[in-house]
């Protein structure tokens, strides 16, 4: 890398890390003002935790904003100077200058890749677990698990629960990190039970690891019980666990893989999974893109207004991102094709930036 690129990944990596840790910040005080009042329990660090599970979903929406921002006040500030003149003056082609930011959205595109196929279903769960277990405990209006394994309401011998679970696994006939909710004739909890897994062991029995059992008067939590391993006769049949439901953005790429060839053998039109499994390759793309109709903006209307800049920039990336969200609710909603509805903007840039390119000198 040369001096002059070095010069100018490290000005744009500087707004990038400062507005990352802005815009999280802001977030953060934001989320934790709305939840404030639904807090029973003020453990500073489990709500720490909480928002560190949340991250990785915060910073997948929040990217495209960050790296339009980073990039646009990063040249602005350049051309405030009249650095970029300077170095096209020397015979420095800006597509050379800009190169290591290339390289760096290039490597982000990979790290979102992994990050929303992967990352972001999983630690999206145990943030919201956290909230609706540890920090809002006895708050019983949240105790439904977001979009995951839900039974409803189960009856065995007369006695009445619900029951959620995190996943299923058919091979071992186990349930991951499941929910319990006991229930009295008026179906008011009178007792909760947190596991780290459950597995049948037959005749309707089943041997729960890691169990925790809370006793609830009156909605409070009056007693807690801890036990390494116990068995509950539950006479419930495990299959029941393969019909459920569960929302497409809780799945990672392999599960939502299987979900769609399990569903078309069922004869059934998984259009909502197809469109998040096109969208998990689809994002990354649009992220990639974002340097590409960036860097005119900040490299030829260097000396225009900087406010009126980055508010022409603020409305272009925010009707991409609109365009976006329409797309995808067109294909949920089976008006467009799967495929096209996660494609659909990045379509659209190639073809703005194809007819942008007819435009003398405005692009690099």
């Amino acid at each position: 890398m040369k001096i002059t690129q070095r010069y100018i990944f490290k000005e744009f990596l500087k707004y990038f890390l400062l507005i990352t840790f802005s815009f999280y910040i802001v977030f953060v005080i934001g989320d934790f003002i709305e939840r404030m009042n639904h807090i029973r329990n003020f453990d500073i660090g489990k709500i720490a935790l909480y928002y560190l599970y949340n991250f990785p979903d915060s910073f997948n929406r929040l990217l495209p904003y960050i790296l339009f921002f980073s990039i646009l006040l990063s040249f602005l500030n350049l051309g405030r100077h009249n650095e970029i003149i300077i170095m096209e003056v020397s015979g420095i082609r800006p597509l050379k200058f800009v190169m290591p930011i290339i390289v760096f959205t290039f490597i982000l595109t990979i790290v979102t890749f992994i990050n929303y196929g992967f990352i972001v279903p999983k630690y999206k769960y145990l943030a919201y677990r956290l909230y609706h277990i540890d920090l809002t405990e006895g708050d019983l209006r949240y105790f439904k698990e977001m979009g995951k394994r839900d039974l409803g309401i189960v009856f065995s011998k007369g006695v009445k629960y619900y029951l959620y679970s995190k996943y299923y696994d058919s091979n071992n006939k186990t349930i991951k990190s499941p929910i319990i909710i006991v229930l009295d004739k008026d179906l008011k909890p009178i007792k909760r039970i947190d596991a780290f897994s459950g597995t049948y062991m037959g005749n309707g029995k089943w041997q729960f690891s890691n169990y925790i059992e809370r006793e609830i008067n009156n909605g409070s939590v009056v007693n807690i019980k801890r036990i390494n391993k116990k068995i509950l006769s539950l006479n419930l049949d495990p299959t029941l666990f393969n019909t459920t439901k569960v929302k497409p953005q809780n799945y990672s790429i392999r599960e939502l893989v299987n979900k769609i060839k399990k569903l078309r053998l069922l004869g059934k039109k998984p259009i909502k999974f197809l469109v998040e499994a096109h969208l998990r390759y689809a994002f990354p793309f649009f992220i990639f893109f974002i340097p590409i109709f960036t860097f005119p903006l900040g490299i030829k209307f260097r000396r225009d207004n900087k406010a009126g800049i980055l508010g022409v920039g603020l409305v272009i990336i925010t009707i991409y991102i609109t365009v976006f969200r329409f797309s995808l609710t067109l294909g949920t909603s089976g008006v467009i094709s799967p495929l096209i509805a996660a494609w659909f903007i990045n379509i659209l840039i190639l073809l703005a930036l194809f007819i942008f390119w007819k435009i003398k000198k405005f692009l690099i």
